[in-house]
């Protein structure tokens, strides 16, 4: 039994507490790339409303995977509020009407489904040690490979040339 999909039936009056850890396999559809995903702790509250439902909680991820700059493996974490409401499906296509609302699978909630989608939107597009300063080995994987390492601040900084295009601009026209 999937501890992710929850017959109504099955959510008291005062509603059910979830709290359930998976990982990523357990949630991926069938067609879905591999994300990431070494643990995933769903918790939250899931609340009958007639024959609609709603869950509120959250959703702490630890993702798995190498840096994109210098592949040391990084592990990450994330967390995501989650508000769904789940309402019997009509047979229409009324995802394009209400995206926020989620359709029950024959009288079944399926928190899971669900939870896969909001790990994919979830997950940085730049997986890095760090944003703001270089990676830690980096200096190390630029000496073993014979290349030379910039040690100016401007070295890590994509956008440092646009300053020469506009050699009168300081910054400090603008403050006025």
């Amino acid at each position: 039994m999937n501890p992710l999909r929850i017959p109504l039936t099955s959510i008291p009056d005062e509603g059910l507490p979830v709290s359930v850890e998976f990982t990523g396999d357990d949630v991926r559809p069938a067609d879905a790339a591999e994300l990431p995903v070494k643990r995933a702790l769903l918790e939250g509250d899931l609340t009958l409303m007639g024959q609609e439902a709603l869950f509120r909680g959250s959703l702490q991820v630890d993702l798995e995977q190498p840096c994109d700059r210098c592949l040391e493996p990084l592990e990450k974490g994330l967390e995501v509020e989650c508000t769904w409401f789940f309402e019997p499906d009509t047979g229409e296509d009324a995802q394009l009407e209400e995206p926020d609302v989620r359709h029950l699978d024959k009288d079944t909630v399926d928190l899971g489904r669900y939870a896969w989608e909001e790990i994919a939107l979830a997950i940085p597009a730049r997986y890095v040690c760090s944003d703001t300063v270089p990676c830690p080995r980096r200096d190390a994987f630029v000496a073993e490979a014979g290349g030379i390492i910039d040690e100016t601040p401007e070295g890590n900084r994509p956008f440092a040339n646009l300053k020469d295009l506009f050699p009168g601009l300081t910054g400090e026209e603008g403050k006025e």
